[in-house]
């Protein structure tokens, strides 16, 4: 399941930037903020207290206005999303992660605009550490390298330059390679970020 939602996410990425021309590619900018993670755990009796932690997250994005109010917004992103489990116990995952998003304008005029954003994110594993109250150790190997997430969200967009956003992810795959039944967790994440258009 995990893997079929990979491919077809990223088949229809292909295939939406390939039938975009150049010239419909309106706007580019960078954006950054902040992103808090946490792990749902796919059943009780796992009995661990879990509660996110603030990471960073930086990148850009490129948009592409299709018809009308509908557009289509694909981001490059470094994301850190951290955890702790536990009283001690800390988690930092790093990913390239890669969301491609519908645009619609809800409402705004000139000065202000109101999008509400849609769609899925592709998620590239790029390092991950565990500290038990003392220094991190690598633990790469224990994470899925692929995160597949819906998101919806929305964006503000002041004087057609400055972009504000809020976003929630909301993962659909197992993050643990080989746990026993009971450890198997999913994760969400929460971003807050601000940006501006460089043309």
């Amino acid at each position: 399941m995990r893997t079929r939602c990979f491919n077809l996410c990223l088949l229809a990425c292909v295939i939406a930037l390939s039938s975009a021309s150049p010239a419909l590619a309106q706007e580019f900018g960078a954006k950054g903020g902040l992103n808090w993670s946490d792990l749902v755990y796919d059943r009780s009796d796992a009995a661990l207290e879990v509660s996110p932690r603030a990471g960073l997250v930086a990148g850009g994005f490129v948009t592409f206005n299709w018809f009308g109010r509908l557009g289509l917004q694909v981001e490059g992103l470094f994301t850190e999303r951290k955890t702790r489990v536990e009283p001690i116990v800390r988690d930092r995952l790093r990913y390239i992660e890669i969301p491609m998003l519908a645009r619609y304008r809800v409402m705004g005029g000139e000065s202000m605009r109101v999008f509400a954003v849609g769609g899925g994110s592709l998620s590239f594993l790029i390092s991950a550490s565990e500290s038990v109250g003392g220094e991190p150790y690598d633990v790469k190997t224990a994470f899925e390298p692929r995160d597949f997430g819906a998101v919806v969200g929305a964006d503000v967009e002041w004087k057609a330059r400055y972009v504000f956003g809020v976003r929630y992810l909301y993962g659909v795959g197992d993050v643990y390679q080989s746990v026993p039944a009971q450890f198997q967790a999913t994760q969400r994440s929460i971003q807050v970020t601000a940006g501006i258009r460089l043309r």
